[in-house]
C-alpha cells in the first residue's frame, strides 16, 4: 500500500457504496411513540443521579417561577397607575427591585 491507494479507493469504490449512499424513498424510519415500559427504562438510568435530577427540577420551577411574576407585577402596576392607588403602587415597585437585587448575578 502506497501513496496510490487514496487515489485507487476513490477511483474503484468497494461494492454496493452507492446503495449505501443512496437516500431510499420507500424504507424511511418508523416513528417511535414513547410507552410507559421505555419511561421507566430511561429512568432506571437516571437512578444513581437522583438528587442531581430532583434539584435541576427544583431549580427549574423556580425559574420558571419567577419569569412569571414579572408580568404579574407589571399588570399590577399598570392598574394602579390607572386607578391612581399610589400605596399599591409604591409597594409592587419596591418588592420588583428587591426582586431584581436578588436575582443579579454575583457582579
Amino acid at each position: 500500500m502506497g501513496e496510490n491507494w487514496e487515489e485507487n479507493v476513490f477511483r474503484n469504490p468497494p461494492p454496493n457504496t452507492y446503495a449505501r449512499l443512496r437516500k431510499d424513498q420507500g424504507t424511511l424510519p418508523q416513528k417511535v411513540k414513547p410507552n410507559r415500559q421505555s419511561m421507566l427504562r430511561l429512568l432506571s438510568f437516571s437512578r444513581p443521579y437522583w438528587w442531581q435530577l430532583g434539584l435541576l427540577m427544583g431549580a427549574a420551577f423556580v425559574t420558571s417561577t419567577l419569569n412569571l411574576t414579572y408580568p404579574a407585577l407589571i399588570g399590577t402596576i399598570i392598574d394602579s397607575v390607572v386607578t391612581r392607588n399610589a400605596t399599591a403602587l409604591h409597594t409592587i415597585v419596591f418588592f420588583l427591585l428587591g426582586l431584581a437585587v436578588l436575582l443579579l448575578p454575583g457582579q
